[in-house]
């Protein structure tokens, strides 16, 4: 697996030689999966029915964990390479929904929070 490198500004980075960076394997897969639980179900032009439903299981009335949870899983499953949700784990704090999940990859288990 490769992937184009991005900062955590989810900007694109550029190596030495002044080429785009390109990073491989367990840090691509790692890279990749932060991406695709950051998309919003609808947002992409060419996948619109790809993403989580954040306006329905978090912004679009009361939270709910459970349904969090599972789209969670289900787009993690989605990454290439993954392999399987081991774990995963959301929580409502307050106003604020985070998550902890770990995916296990041809490389190894990969831990993820958001």
């Amino acid at each position: 697996m490769k992937t184009f490198q991005a900062d955590g500004s989810n900007d694109l980075v550029l190596a030495g030689n002044g080429q785009l960076s390109i990073i491989s394997d367990l840090e691509a897969f790692t890279q990749s999966a932060k991406e695709y639980m950051q998309a919003v179900l609808g947002e992409m032009i060419h996948n619109a029915d790809q993403g989580l439903p954040l306006e329905a299981v978090v912004w679009g009335g009361t939270p709910n964990v459970a349904q969090f949870e599972a789209a969670g899983r289900v787009r993690l499953m989605q990454v290439p390479n993954a392999q399987e949700v081991v774990s995963f784990t959301a929580r409502l704090l307050g106003d604020v929904m985070s998550y902890t999940a770990i995916i296990r990859t041809p490389w190894g288990e990969v831990p993820l929070s958001g």
